[in-house]
This record gives C-alpha cells, structure tokens and sequence, in this order.
C-alpha cells in the first residue's frame, strides 16, 4: 500500500468526522458528537468555495476538507455559494441573556461566559475528535497505533499540512515513516496494547509517534526527533485505560484531543531545547515497560476500575448490561471483596449465569 493511500484514509475519516450529521454516538452512553460543531465554529466567518488548503489538492488521494460544501445542484449555484460567506453573528436569531454566575456584591466581579478561539489547539482537537467519532462509531480508521489511539497522529499531521507544510508530499513521508519507526520501537522495547500497559501504551505511544513526526517535519536531527520523542511518552507515563461501560468512547475521545495538543507541546520543547536532555527515548521506553508490569489489572483496559464500580453500584441498568462483558466476573468479585454487593445479590448473579453465558 503507498503511503500516501494511508494518508488518503486518514484524510477522508477526518472529513468523515467534521461532515457527520448523527448527532449522537452508538451506545448506552448516548455520548454527543462534537466534532462537526467544532468544525462548524472554526469555519465561521469562511467563504466556503475559498477556504480550502491548496496543499491538498497536490497529495495524491487528499481531500480539500478546510470547508466542507453542502451539495449543488448547478455550477451556477456554485458560483454564486462561493463568496456566500458562512453564518455569523449577525444573522444569528435573537440572542439569549447571558447567565452570570456569581455575586455582583463579591470585590471580584463575576465574568460572563464566553468562548475564545486558540485556532491551533482548537483545529487538532477537532480533527483527533473526528477521527475517534468516526472509530466510536464503526467507521473507516487507520489503526495508528492502535484503534482507541487513532486520532492523534492523523490530527498532527493533518495540522501540518493545513497550517505548516510547503512540500505536503515530502511532509507525509517524512512524518509517517518517521512515527512508523518511533512505534516499532515501543513494540519491541514494550507494548503498544492497553490491555498490557494501559492508556500510555496506546495514546502516550500516539503521543510519542506525532511528537517526532513532527519535529522530523520541522526540519529537526535525529537527536532531536528522539527527544521529541522521550518527551511525548514521558509525560504519559503511568496513565491508565478505563474506558467507561467498556465503550472506547469516555475518556477515550477526549484523550485523543489532549495527546494531539501534547505531541505539539513536546515537539516545540524539543526544537528549543538546543539537545540538551536527561532521558533518552531508551530509558523512557523501559520505564514505560516497568510501570506497565507494576500497573494493576484493574486500569488496563478491563472497566474495572474505581470509576465503573461506581456506576455498577449506583445504575442498575448498567449493572444489567454490563452482563453481557467477558470482564463482569471479575468486577463481581472485586465488588464482593470490597463489600460493595451482599450475599442475596450473589445469589442473583449466579442464577444470570448459563453454562457460563450471561443472560438478562
């Protein structure tokens, strides 16, 4: 497969993940998508015809995805939607009152809520939360490095091209294969599996990967590019997996937007730091290797944690779907050791239990 197909796959789930019109995601968790409405309010103020990248059009299988244009039925049309400038503040309806929370007595005075664009955190958390709406949902990924992590390489990346690059193509190669080469030494040096090593084995490893990509795309050396390195997965170390009702949804989404944000954050350090470091990329992947062996099972992917013992105690619904996960017997018995579930409740989990299969 080219790698620029890779890309191309990248590129059209990002798209998949802004033009969505499902307002929410499959699962009990009824968990709204934001992707689209964060592309929508970064997009304001755009003519939609104008606004997309022309590096774009130069990759081969990119998609001009800086405006998404809804259907024409003519070239006419087109023309004219062209300079048709997107929905502003001006033709909103009637605005609400402003709820102010606060005292007007108090010597600080109360702010009015308001929100604020930071363009490049904003553009690559809505791109890593597209692609990870598009994952929750049952569509098309690139597995990078692995399904719950793969939003933030496609969202650093897609920065770059946006925002960065002057050679789109060279940018693509040289952040793919460079990110390639940085996984495959997590996954001989440890794990890149969060049912091995948690959260810091999918997206601190993300995290690491698009840090080099892009220092690599910035022109930097080597030793800088491991730093980058080093950097990203250092500051990932010990985070946990515990995705909420077993969906890769809660924190899962989020944490993909945060480790885009981050992988940047540890480029820019890296860039600055004229290669002077403390810890090689080496000693950070045998850190993560050690911290994984010495985390609990509970926070390695199997929603056994604090948080969804919780939920199980206080949501009989859950309680019931929950049933139906392979890791339920395990919860029961952690519930049962810390007295969360009394002798009669056992006796009702052994009667939902079939030959060994769950039943409701």
């Amino acid at each position: 497969m080219s790698i620029f197909r890779i890309w191309s796959v990248m590129d059209e789930c990002i798209r998949t993940g802004v033009s969505s019109t499902a307002t929410t995601l499959p699962g009990r968790l009824g968990l709204r998508r934001r992707a689209p409405a964060l592309y929508r309010r970064l997009m304001r103020g755009f003519y939609p015809g104008i606004a997309a990248s022309p590096n774009l059009g130069r990759i081969e299988g990119g998609h001009r995805t800086a405006a998404i244009e809804r259907p024409l039925e003519d070239e006419e049309q087109a023309t004219q939607d062209d300079f048709e400038p997107q929905p502003h503040s001006l033709s909103r309806g009637p605005k609400k009152a402003t709820r102010v929370v606060g005292s007007f007595d108090h010597p600080l005075l109360p702010h009015p809520p308001r929100n604020t664009n930071i363009p490049a955190m904003d553009f690559l958390s809505c791109y890593a939360i597209a692609v990870n709406e598009v994952n929750a949902s049952g569509g098309r990924i690139v597995t990078s490095p692995t399904n719950g992590a793969a939003g933030v390489i496609p969202a650093v990346l897609k920065y770059i091209i946006e925002f960065v690059s002057d050679d789109p193509e060279k940018s693509v190669m040289t952040f793919l294969l460079t990110a390639s080469a940085i996984g495959m030494l997590f996954k001989r040096g440890s794990t890149i599996s969060a049912a091995e090593g948690g959260c810091q084995a999918e997206v601190g490893v993300a995290c690491s990967m698009a840090s080099a990509g892009f220092a690599a795309c910035m022109g930097a050396s080597p030793e800088t590019v491991l730093q980058a390195a080093e950097i990203g997965i250092e500051h990932n170390l010990g985070l946990t997996c515990d995705p909420i009702d077993g969906l890769v949804q809660v924190p899962c989404i989020e944490r993909n937007s945060l480790g885009a944000v981050k992988a940047i954050t540890a480029a820019q350090l890296s860039l600055a730091s004229q290669g002077v470091y403390s810890v090689t990329l080496d000693e950070a992947i045998e850190a993560m290797r050690l911290t994984a062996t010495d985390m609990s099972v509970k926070y390695k992917e199997t929603s056994l944690s604090t948080t969804d013992e919780s939920r199980l105690v206080h949501d009989p619904e859950f309680f019931i779907c929950a049933s139906l996960s392979s890791t339920l017997p395990a919860l029961i018995r952690t519930l049962i050791q810390n007295g969360y579930l009394d002798d009669e409740t056992v006796v009702a989990w052994d009667l939902i239990q079939v030959g060994g299969t769950y039943v409701t």
